[in-house]
C-alpha cells in the first residue's frame, strides 16, 4: 500500500488533505479558498509575523482583536477558533501556502538507547547528527 502511495506522489497524482485556505476546484486543481474572511485572516498572519517574527506575538495580537483563525473540523467543516501558539505554527510551518506539494516528511528510526521504541524524525536529520 505504502509503495502505491509513494508511486502517486512521484507522479504529483497523491491528493492529500489541504490545509484551511486551499480547496482543489472541479477539475483538482489547487486554488485559495473562495471565502474572502479566510483568505484576509490568513493573509494577516502571515503579514503581522513578518512584522514581528514571533509566533506567540501573532497569536498575541489576533486574540487581543478577537480575531479567531479558521480551522477545519475532522468533517472537513470551516470553523472559527481562538488563536493558539500551535495553530498559528501550523499555518507558518505549512509549505502548502508557499505552492509545495510534500509527502513522506518524516521517516521512524530506533532510538539510541537499548530497549528504546523508534522515533519519527524529520528526514532532512541524519539518523547519527541528533546524539
Amino acid at each position: 500500500m505504502t509503495a502505491g502511495l509513494l508511486a502517486k506522489a512521484e507522479r504529483g497524482e497523491l491528493a492529500l488533505m489541504l490545509p484551511v485556505g486551499l480547496v482543489r476546484d472541479p477539475s483538482g486543481v489547487v486554488v485559495k479558498d473562495p471565502d474572502l474572511g479566510v483568505q484576509e485572516r490568513l493573509g494577516l498572519v502571515f503579514r503581522t509575523f513578518l512584522k514581528f517574527r514571533a509566533v506567540a506575538k501573532v497569536m498575541r495580537v489576533l486574540n487581543d482583536r478577537d480575531l479567531p483563525l479558521p480551522r477545519r473540523d475532522r468533517f472537513g467543516e470551516l470553523r472559527w477558533a481562538r488563536a493558539t501558539v500551535s495553530a498559528v505554527a501550523a499555518i507558518l510551518k505549512n509549505p502548502a501556502y508557499a505552492g509545495a506539494s510534500v509527502y513522506g516528511r518524516t521517516r521512524f528510526r530506533a532510538a539510541g538507547r537499548d530497549g528504546g521504541s523508534e522515533a519519527k524524525i524529520p528526514k532532512d536529520i541524519k539518523a547519527g547528527a541528533s546524539s
